[in-house]
């Protein structure tokens, strides 16, 4: 019996163990989500019960989380599938609508990365590529 009662309590260890890595994996996939700005969400998390109820969550607004309107130097992105026409860079989607980002080298199509957005990408000198405005920026 006095066996039985040290495998029991190693079984419960064990359950310790394995309950704390679900929550450690919970925490994490939550603490990435806010993490990431919103525009790049749902590239990156798909849709799963452990994210069902993150609306109710306050934003963070870190200084990386920028709106569509907002004009600064740096953005995350996600690389898109597509490529620019002349070059064969990729194109980034950084969250400003009907823009994507042309940066100075070709990347794994899906990966998040930072661009330093080309600062004289002004209205009057983007490149118009069917129905997306194209900027200049490149990875950081």
């Amino acid at each position: 019996h006095h066996h039985q009662d040290a495998t029991n309590s190693n079984d419960a260890t064990n359950n310790n163990d394995n309950n704390t890595d679900k929550y450690d994996a919970f925490m994490a996939k939550l603490l990435q989500y806010c993490e990431c700005p919103q525009y790049l969400r749902k590239n990156f998390f798909p849709m799963h019960s452990d994210l069902q109820f993150v609306g109710l969550l306050p934003p963070i607004d870190a200084p990386h989380h920028v709106r569509a309107n907002d004009v600064v130097k740096y953005r995350e992105g996600v690389v898109l599938e597509t490529t620019a026409t002349n070059s064969g860079n990729s194109l980034v989607h950084c969250g400003i609508p009907g823009v994507s980002v042309e940066i100075d080298r070709s990347l794994t199509p899906g990966i998040r990365c930072t661009v330093q957005l080309d600062e004289t990408a002004t209205p009057s000198n983007k490149t118009r590529s069917s129905t997306t405005t194209v900027i200049q920026g490149k990875v950081v």
